[in-house]
C-alpha cells in the first residue's frame, strides 16, 4: 500500500502487517489511538512521517526502515519485542512517550534519534550506532539490561541523562561528547574499547559499576567526573583532564582509583 500524499489517520483499532509493506513516499500516518502491529514485513519510510500522539506500535518481528522523513513521538510508545527499527536516514523525534526495547535492535547507519523528551528504556536487545547519532536534549535513556553499542558515529548528550542501571554502553569506535546533562551509572558498565568519551560540560556520575578502559581515552575538557565509590580499571588508554580538578591516583591491584581532592 504505497502512500504518495495525504494521510491515513488511525483513531482506534489496529493495522496488522503480516506480510508485505506499507511504503510511505509522502504524506503521513497519524496515530491518534490504536496500534500498528508489525508481525512481518516492513514499513519503509522514504519521505513523510508517522506522528504518534498516543497508542503503541508493537514490533514483534520484521523492521521499520527509515531512509528519510521522520517518526515524531509525542505520546504513546514503540514496543520492540523482536525485529528492528533501522535508521538509514531521516530522524526519530522523541518529544514524549518512549521507544521500549525488550529484544531486537535499533541499528543506526545514518540520520539520528533526537530525544527532546520522554525516554528510550532498554530492557533487552541493543541499540547499534554504526553511523549517525542519538542526540539527547532532554529526557533519558534508562538502560536496565542489554547494551548501546557504538561502532561508529556519536552519542552526544546535550541535556537530560543516560541512566545505566544494568547492561552497558560499549564504545568500539566513535565518541560520546557530553556538553550538558549527565551519565548516571548505578550499575553495569561503560566499557571503552575504542574511540573516546569527551566531557565538555556536565558530568559522568558513578554510584556503582565501572568504566573499564581497554583502549582510547576519557577526555575531560570541562565538567566533572566524580567517583563516589568504585574503580576505573585502566587496562589501556588514559584519562586526560584539562579542567581545574586535580586527579589523585592510587594503585590497588593494578587498578587506578580516581578521587577528587577533598
Amino acid at each position: 500500500m504505497p502512500i504518495l500524499g495525504g494521510a491515513i489517520p488511525i483513531l482506534g483499532g489496529p493495522i496488522l502487517i503480516l506480510h508485505g509493506a506499507i511504503l510511505i513516499l509522502g504524506g503521513a500516518i497519524p496515530i491518534l489511538g490504536g496500534a500498528v502491529l508489525v508481525l512481518g514485513g516492513a514499513i519503509p519510510i522514504l519521505g513523510g512521517a508517522i506522528p504518534i500522539l498516543s497508542g503503541p506500535i508493537p514490533i514483534l518481528g520484521s523492521a521499520i526502515l527509515i531512509l528519510g522523513g521522520a517518526i515524531p513521538i509525542l505520546s504513546g510508545a514503540i514496543l520492540i519485542v523482536g525485529g528492528a527499527i533501522s535508521i538509514l536516514g531521516g530522524a526519530v523525534l522523541i518529544l514524549g512517550g518512549a521507544i521500549r526495547i525488550l529484544s531486537g535492535a535499533i541499528p543506526i547507519l545514518s540520520g539520528a534519534i533526537l530525544i527532546l523528551g520522554g525516554a528510550i528504556p532498554i530492557l533487552g536487545g541493543a541499540v547499534l550506532i554504526l553511523g549517525g547519532a542519538i542526540r539527547i536534549l532532554s529526557g533519558a535513556i534508562p538502560i536496565l539490561g542489554a547494551a548501546i553499542c557504538i561502532l561508529s558515529g556519536i552519542l552526544p548528550i546535550l541535556g537530560g541523562a543516560v541512566l545505566i542501571l544494568g547492561g552497558a554502553i560499549r564504545i568500539l569506535s566513535g565518541a560520546i561528547p557530553i556538553l550538558s546533562g549527565a551519565i548516571l551509572i548505578l550499575g553495569g558498565a561503560i566499557p571503552i574499547l575504542g574511540g573516546a568519551v569527551l566531557i565538555l560540560g556536565g558530568a559522568i556520575r558513578i554510584l556503582s559499576g565501572a568504566i573499564p578502559i581497554l583502549g582510547a581515552a576519557i577526555c575531560i575538557l570541562s565538567g566533572i567526573l566524580p567517583i563516589l565509590g568504585v574503580a576505573i580499571p585502566t587496562l589501556g588508554g588514559a584519562i586526560l583532564s584539562l579542567n581545574l580538578f586535580s586527579i589523585y591516583k592510587k594503585v590497588i591491584d593494578s587498578f587506578y582509583c580516581l578521587l577528587l581532592p577533598p
